[in-house]
């Protein structure tokens, strides 16, 4: 999403592109992506650049938000989800991802090793072997 407060106080200024980059000692085609919304600004990006425009961080900040549309056949209802959300459930997924791993090297594990059948009857004195099949009379 272009960011056109951004760009109207860049302007306001005087200032260019090339100018307002090497301030921020990055390289134009950088700072140029971050304006036209394709790269994300970072907070201390947003403050660096409301000291350089001599502006309150609230009258250049927009924040990140994903719009998506649900398809070009359907009417077009846009959904606009805040980024902090979309934060948070990735961080929810990789705890997750994480938790299946341990489980699957748990079960892993515990197929790998006999069990002994008298930790689970101990007036049992046989061992099950993983995945035997037992013949049926």
């Amino acid at each position: 999403m272009k960011k056109t407060k951004l760009i109207n106080a860049r302007k306001q200024k005087g200032l260019s592109i090339k100018e307002v980059a090497d301030l921020m000692k990055m390289e134009d085609y950088s700072y140029r992506r971050r304006e036209n919304g394709k790269v994300k600004i970072s907070n201390e990006e947003w403050v660096r650049l409301a000291e350089i425009l001599e502006v309150k961080f609230e009258d250049i900040f927009e924040s990140e938000n994903i719009t998506f549309a649900e398809s070009q056949d359907q009417p077009s209802n846009i959904y606009t989800v805040p980024e902090h959300l979309l934060e948070n459930q990735r961080e929810y997924i990789d705890t997750l991802k994480g938790e299946i791993s341990k489980l699957k090297a748990e079960i892993q594990s515990l197929k790998a090793r006999k069990i002994d059948r008298t930790d689970i009857y101990p007036d049992s004195d046989k061992t099950i072997q993983p995945h035997a099949k037992q013949n049926k009379k």
